[in-house]
């Protein structure tokens, strides 16, 4: 059993899969893995060819659907709801997966003069995978919990405490390397903290400009993605864009298929308890 919907650039949402007296889904064309783009150049003399690289092709969703009940009205309102060359998410849940993935609608199309009226729907997604609807989420700095019951209160209670061995692993399961998201939130006055994969030594490092600090209540969020880069510092409730924080060198990590090794540090190991720094990014899927 699976569910697909799709929302407009509005924000307004059909789910095609529960709406059998007005739409009923025929087909669903471009779910599989895309194909790939292989360059390759030929050689006087040599059997086959140089390999020279290999990417993959946008996403093609072509959606079939045979339109029910009041035929019209239902398909004036797939023209309003799906417009060309405006943006669109489309959902598709079954027993094992829950994904979504961006594109624009590229073709309404609807057979008119038929008895059995239809309509198709192509949307265009230039980036290929899926991706988890729910993030994989954790911390680099560990914290144990250290809550016990029953709770006596005749000493101070400790409800959870920071642990900073400085290196934790974040494990990538998708179908291909994914950028992730860090968010950090200072408990206490930072100025200078970097975070490095120990994998390839690439390194990410944040300086407070002049004689100024991060300090306690901030919060830093690094997105790595592509296309949707950024740093972003919210202090008292505004939100303001840092990149002129960023130490040269500096690098957006991507999170490569398996195990990735972290570690991190703040004022030269001084104040790494003033850090807790925590992780998200959404799988990534070839195919459904």
């Amino acid at each position: 059993m699976y569910t697909a919907k799709i929302q407009n650039n509005s924000g307004q949402l059909l789910i095609l899969t529960d709406k059998e007296s007005q739409y009923q889904v025929i087909d669903i064309q471009g779910l599989n893995p895309v194909t790939a783009q292989v360059n390759t150049t030929k050689t006087a003399g040599m059997d086959g060819a140089k390999f020279n690289s290999a990417t993959l092709n946008t996403r093609n969703i072509v959606i079939t659907i045979k339109i029910n009940g009041d035929v019209e009205k239902n398909r004036l309102f797939l023209y309003r709801m799906f417009r060309p060359k405006e943006a669109c998410i489309f959902y598709y849940s079954n027993d094992t997966l829950d994904v979504s993935i961006v594109g624009v609608v590229e073709t309404v199309e609807c057979g008119l003069f038929t008895k059995d009226e239809r309509a198709q729907i192509s949307i265009e997604c230039f980036n290929p995978y899926f991706r988890a609807i729910t993030p994989t989420k954790g911390y680099i700095t560990n914290v144990n919990n250290a809550v016990e019951f029953p709770i006596t209160f005749n000493e101070p209670l400790v409800f959870s405490s920071y642990v900073t061995n400085n290196e934790n692993s974040i494990i990538n399961n998708s179908d291909s390397p994914t950028g992730l998201v860090f968010t950090i939130n200072f408990i206490g006055s930072v100025k200078t903290f970097t975070i490095t994969n120990t994998d390839t030594g690439d390194f990410f490092t944040m300086t407070k400009s002049g004689n100024g600090y991060y300090v306690k209540g901030d919060q830093i969020t690094i997105d790595t993605n592509s296309g949707q880069r950024s740093v972003r510092l919210t202090r008292s409730g505004t939100t303001t864009s840092i990149f002129g924080e960023m130490t040269q060198g500096s690098t957006f990590f991507e999170l490569k298929q398996g195990v990735n090794h972290f570690t991190y540090s703040a004022d030269n190991n001084t104040t790494d308890d003033n850090m807790i720094i925590a992780y998200s990014f959404n799988r990534a899927f070839g195919g459904v």
